[in-house]
């Protein structure tokens, strides 16, 4: 096989690839039209039946309402008046409360003990550290 009808043989595959590729192209296309198209008829046809649901004076449940930024109004009258404060008034079910609250104070713990029953190695911690 010499260079020519190697030349040859690369023009025809690379004539065959492009033809392909130009119907594959040409094909994306139509079928992208037809979808704009069908999508362009569908928006009609909801600006249609909105713009008919307008006309007939109802609301169409998919319409926006303006936003109200407005300060809503404050309601007028008396506010409920609470009982004024009375030093050393503690109610009755507060003082059950904290009366169970209230425990014992702990044991106090012996020097160099962090549990009972457990010594504290501080100098081997300080070893420790160092190294």
């Amino acid at each position: 096989m010499d260079f020519e009808d190697f030349a040859l043989q690369f023009r025809k595959r690379a004539a065959a690839r492009l033809t392909e590729f130009e119907a594959t192209l040409e094909k994306a296309q139509k079928d992208l039209e037809k979808s704009a198209e069908r999508e362009a008829a569908r928006a009609r046809e909801a600006a249609q039946k909105k713009a008919a649901v307008a006309e007939a004076g109802g609301s169409s449940h998919m319409q926006n309402r303006p936003l109200d930024y407005r300060t809503p109004a404050v309601p007028q009258g008396t506010p409920p008046q609470k009982h004024p404060y009375k030093p050393g008034h503690i109610p009755a079910n507060v003082e059950a409360i904290a009366s169970e609250k209230q425990q014992a104070p702990a044991p106090p713990k012996a020097p160099g003990q962090d549990k009972p029953g457990r010594v504290k190695t501080g100098q081997v911690k300080s070893v420790l550290r160092r190294g």
